[in-house]
């Protein structure tokens, strides 16, 4: 037993001699373990010498032959365990590189595994609410924009309306910061207004001496009111000014050059009723929300008749009878032989199936027409 205790305390002291890797050497190659064969020979020699006493006890005078049996046990026994110690620590270093390696390859898949399903789930956790936050994000965006043209009339202030025109041009709504609409009931005598954002005519659009593009906070509502056999008669809508001020402006006006006197009063409910509904349907087409109407382009006109008309720049649509008259059905044409474009016959358009007045049709038709064959606008 004492044998085993000594083989055990000499293993130990042996053991703790070795170099143990630190947690500093981590981030460097760990180096190949060495043998230790001064130690070797040490514990051999020991065990061989320890071992081969042990048959020397019959010749000690005195020793019966019990007590040279029980000597002779424990000196084999712990000579033997000597030189096993001796044989494991000749071992030991290439045991300890495998086990190492092992046990190091073992916790760093385990460790890889864990890092990347932490970064896994991390990436899924950050993804999720990255999705989350953009998608309120549109929902706010969506919630924001399809309102910008509710209630208009029962609050048409010039800030109102500014704000209005200018996110309806930041969308690509409105053809040139400016949208359309007719004034009298009769089709047939179309009055036509036209709200427009745009730089006032003594204001440049580029600073004449830098070239740099002119301020946008310098763009100023006009309001135009468009007889059908006269020039246009358009004010400037001051900010703060009350657009009763302005209608009453625009009538003066009128009455002044003799297009329309002051008791041909034009109604103004209407007027901006086709104007909150024409805004709210290009704000809505352009950015295709659910139950938009179809449209293609940027809208520049609403008529509202028996059926609604809208011209954009991609054409003229009536939805309720899903009819679409491309723009280019206006572009001039090449004659044969002719080594520039040329303008032909103007093209014959038939009423299509479906549409209930054929005043309003010539009417829209004759709008389309003034916007693709002419650069620039005829109304």
């Amino acid at each position: 037993m004492r044998g085993a205790l000594h083989v055990c305390a000499l293993t130990a002291c042996t053991v703790s001699s070795v170099d143990i890797e630190t947690p500093t050497d981590i981030d460097t190659p760990p180096k190949e373990p060495g043998i230790h064969f001064g130690w070797v020979t040490f514990l051999a020699a020991i065990g061989v010498v320890v071992t081969f006493a042990a048959f020397w006890g019959p010749f000690i005078p005195g020793l019966g032959d019990n007590a040279v049996a029980v000597w002779q046990s424990i000196f084999t026994n712990f000579g033997v365990g000597v030189f096993s110690a001796a044989v494991l620590l000749l071992f030991e270093p290439k045991l300890r590189n495998v086990i190492t390696k092992t046990v190091s390859k073992t916790v760093t898949d385990e460790v890889k595994k864990d890092v990347r399903e932490a970064v896994q789930a991390d990436i899924e956790e950050r993804f999720a609410s990255l999705e989350d936050t953009i998608s309120s994000r549109y929902d706010e965006m969506l919630a924001t924009q399809q309102g910008l043209a509710k209630d208009l009339v029962s609050n048409f202030t010039h800030e109102r309306v500014m704000k209005l025109f200018r996110e309806a041009s930041n969308l690509s709504a409105i053809d040139a910061q400016s949208i359309t609409v007719h004034g009298d009931a009769a089709p047939d005598d179309f009055l036509i207004v036209r709200f427009q954002l745009r730089f006032p005519d003594d204001v440049p659009p580029r600073d004449p001496y830098t070239n740099e593009p002119t301020d946008s906070e310098h763009e100023a509502l006009h309001v135009a009111v468009i007889p059908k056999s006269a020039s246009p008669v358009e004010v400037v809508w001051e900010p703060g000014q009350d657009f009763v001020d302005v209608a009453m402006a625009l009538a003066k006006e009128l009455n002044f050059r003799r297009i329309r006197g002051i008791g041909q009063r034009i109604e103004w409910g209407p007027i901006l009723a086709r104007l909150e509904k024409g805004l709210d349907v290009a704000v809505n087409s352009s950015m295709k929300t659910q139950d938009a109407l179809p449209l293609d382009g940027e809208v520049s006109a609403f008529i509202e008749g028996s059926q609604d008309w809208y011209l954009t720049t991609a054409g003229l649509y009536c939805p309720e009878i899903s009819y679409h008259l491309p723009g280019r059905t206006f572009y001039p044409k090449r004659r044969p032989g002719s080594p520039s474009a040329t303008v032909t016959a103007d093209p014959v358009l038939e009423m299509p199936e479906g549409v209930n007045s054929e005043t309003e049709w010539k009417y829209a038709s004759g709008l389309a027409k003034s916007r693709f064959t002419f650069s620039g606008y005829s109304f």
